[in-house]
C-alpha cells in the first residue's frame, strides 16, 4: 500500500469516493455536494471526511474494501451554506368526498466544498 500511495502522490489531480449520510459521491477539489440538510452543522465549519471507499488519480487507483483505513487518506470539506430549494406544491384528493388538501414545502439542503484530498 505504501506503494501506491506514492505513485498516487506522483499524480497532480486526485478524486476520491467518500461516503456521506450511507450514500457515496465521487468527488475532486473545489467540487461542491448537496446533501440533505444537517442542522447541526455551521456555515464556515470544516469537515474531515475518512469514510473513503475509493482514491485515485488518471493513472492509479487505490480501493478498500469496503472503506480505506483512515490512516492512508482524508478529505477536508467546507460548510459554505444552507439553502432552500423553490417551493413544491402537494396535492392530495380522494374522489368524489370532497376531500382535497395543498401542502406547501421547501427542501432544506446542505453544500459542502470539498478544499482537499490528503494522502498521507
Amino acid at each position: 500500500i505504501k506503494r501506491a500511495l506514492e505513485h498516487l502522490r506522483s499524480q497532480t489531480r486526485h478524486y476520491a469516493v467518500v461516503e456521506l449520510v450511507g450514500r457515496p459521491y465521487l468527488v475532486t477539489r473545489n467540487d461542491i455536494v448537496i446533501l440533505s440538510r444537517a442542522n447541526d452543522l455551521r456555515v464556515g465549519d470544516t469537515l474531515r471526511l475518512d469514510r473513503i471507499r475509493e482514491v485515485g488519480s488518471q493513472d492509479y487507483t487505490l480501493k478498500g474494501s469496503p472503506l480505506l483505513d483512515p490512516s492512508y487518506c482524508s478529505v477536508q470539506a467546507t460548510v459554505i451554506e444552507h439553502p432552500s430549494s423553490s417551493q413544491i406544491t402537494i396535492t392530495k384528493f380522494k374522489k368524489r368526498k370532497n376531500y382535497h388538501r395543498r401542502y406547501l414545502f421547501k427542501h432544506r439542503h446542505t453544500l459542502l466544498r470539498i478544499s482537499a484530498i490528503n494522502l498521507s
